[in-house]
């Protein structure tokens, strides 16, 4: 996640998840995949108008967003599936995971 680990654990807590979560400080990993965008000026205002504060909880003032990316990772270390989307609302089908990991 692209938040400072101080929201990603309370969201980890609130969720109660089993898992860790971690924070990509600045989208560094991010970047390094070619897996950003900059929001842009309009969009940057519809957020200021909606109370979502990007710089309070990424803790910069970049306004940049991860792209949604979804990656099946063989325990080699090869990625077996993938899903890179700038569309966040548009995921890898259920089916589609199940199937890759019947095959690993």
């Amino acid at each position: 996640m692209p938040d400072s680990a101080h929201f990603t654990g309370s969201y980890v807590a609130q969720n109660d998840l089993p898992f860790p979560v971690l924070s990509d400080i600045d989208l560094g990993y991010s970047l390094s995949l070619g897996l950003i965008f900059w929001v842009g000026a309009e969009v940057q205002k519809l957020y200021e108008q909606a109370g979502v504060e990007l710089e309070k909880y990424q803790g910069n003032r970049g306004y940049f967003l991860p792209m949604a990316a979804k990656f099946i990772v063989k325990r080699d270390g090869l990625v077996a599936a993938r899903q890179v989307n700038i569309e966040f609302r548009e995921r890898m089908e259920p089916e589609a995971i199940i199937a890759t990991l019947q095959e690993l």
